[in-house]
């Protein structure tokens, strides 16, 4: 054999070679990427057994990573899917209600999801908690007291918090069972925080209620 036919040959085997490499390495990738998937499945079949706080925390962090912390990009918020902009919402407006109550929700930059607080108290039935909210809103025109913000400076923050009464709300709030709501709207809506599709939610509650039988 000629030298040129051997180095020829010699090519023609050392492509061969990194072809198997390249179909093992991607044979390998495809079953590591199936159990991953396997394992995220396992864990949004426990979450239908999560109580609330586990539930909540868990879509808390699921929301967080998915659209940051404190998202203040209105094309973000207002592309978000519905159920999810929902509860990213509540727990912004928890978080500022147990800092500072309805005040200080509305004089931080939380206030830019003011365009959906309603919607989402709404939809998850808190539906004394959301009169009490419009009502402090037109009896206070807080709109006009917002549109004044504009360095979020402790002067502001001071002037504004002592420019209206907002006590009645954050004790109507202090009286609800908000974090609840959220958690079953949550369950109701467990398709859209998991992986899990309609079908397979649909088995499972079949295998529920023959387990109980």
């Amino acid at each position: 054999m000629s030298l040129a036919n051997k180095i020829l040959l010699f090519f023609v085997i050392l492509g061969a070679i990194n072809i198997i490499i390249l179909l093992i390495i991607r044979s390998k990738s495809q079953l590591v990427k199936r159990e991953e998937k396997s394992k995220n499945k396992c864990s949004d079949i426990k979450i239908l057994n999560y109580d609330d706080e586990d539930l909540i925390c868990k879509v808390d962090n699921d929301l967080q990573w998915q659209y940051g912390y404190g998202c203040t990009d209105e094309n973000v918020l207002n592309k978000m899917k519905k159920t999810h902009r929902n509860i990213y919402t509540l727990l912004w407006f928890e978080t500022e209600m147990n800092s500072g109550g309805l005040g200080e929700y509305l004089f931080d930059y939380s206030n830019i999801t003011m365009t959906y607080i309603e919607e989402a108290l709404q939809d998850i039935e808190a539906y004394d908690l959301l009169e009490n909210y419009k009502k402090a809103m037109e009896e206070n025109n807080i709109l006009e007291g917002i549109s004044r913000i504009n360095k979020r400076n402790v002067e502001e923050y001071s002037l504004f918090m002592s420019e209206f009464d907002f006590s009645i709300f954050d004790k109507s709030y202090s009286q609800s069972s908000l974090r609840k709501l959220m958690a079953n709207y949550i369950r109701e809506n467990i398709v859209d925080f998991s992986d899990l599709s309609e079908e397979e939610l649909r088995i499972l509650k079949e295998m529920e209620i023959e387990n109980y039988e």
